[in-house]
């Protein structure tokens, strides 16, 4: 008999009250079967908490949720089972607005268990993936997102400079990439939190990720092809 663990960090995800049904669902019927656990042990220690700016609800199931969509202040979601009678088990995924916050956590004790726990974790993964945004690009590391801050100041100074100097087209040059990582930096998190929890504020917002995005492409071609075009002119 061997003792497996394993926990890895989540990428960035969609969470909508259909993806925690499909999570419960693989978890009551899949797990039971692979482990040789009673379903009704594995249910009867599962709970999920939803945590707000307001305070944490703790439920038996997502069925006990009454909302459709989540509230607009929900900072994160935790599932957590645990089976000690039978055999050896615990189950933990946590999503948090916060990415590093976000992981799953898997042990088991039994014969096979590395195999098990892996299945078990790849099966979860399949249900997460088709929840799977990009959002994750807009929340870089602090080490990128402080080198990028760096770039971005160093990149208006220089803009204000050639301005100033009346060298006006390569301040054009210059002005488009400053306003892309302005806005990348400034904007990109607010728009896009790397778990995004389905609620009315995260729905109205993505009703303006289109548009940040149409705008980041005209700054990246403006930065491209205007100064280009004011040259030719003589501008």
């Amino acid at each position: 008999m061997s003792e497996f663990g394993l926990e890895k960090e989540l990428s960035s995800y969609e969470v909508t009250v259909d993806l925690i049904t499909r999570i419960e669902t693989y978890l009551f019927t899949k797990v039971p079967g692979l482990t040789n656990i009673d379903p009704n042990e594995i249910k009867s220690s599962y709970s999920i908490q939803i945590a707000d700016d307001f305070g944490t609800e703790k439920f038996g199931s997502i069925k006990e949720y009454s909302g459709l969509l989540f509230g607009d202040y929900t900072n994160e979601i935790m599932i957590h089972s645990s089976s000690y009678l039978q055999k050896s088990f615990t189950f933990t995924l946590k999503f948090n607005k916060e990415g590093y916050l976000s992981h799953i956590t898997i042990k088991f004790k039994d014969d096979n268990a590395r195999e098990i726990t892996i299945s078990i974790f790849e099966g979860i993964k399949r249900i997460l993936d088709l929840n799977r945004t990009n959002n994750r690009f807009f929340h870089p590391s602090a080490y990128i997102e402080g080198a990028l801050s760096a770039v971005a100041f160093m990149s208006v100074w220089i803009m204000l400079g050639l301005f100033a100097a009346r060298l006006y087209y390569w301040g054009l040059v210059v002005l488009p990439f400053s306003l892309f990582l302005v806005l990348y930096l400034n904007m990109g998190k607010k728009i896009y939190p790397y778990v995004a929890f389905d609620s009315n504020k995260y729905r109205n917002n993505k009703k303006w990720s289109n548009l940040f995005l149409y705008t980041l492409v005209v700054i990246i071609i403006s930065n491209l092809v205007l100064p280009f075009i004011l040259n030719y002119y003589g501008i």
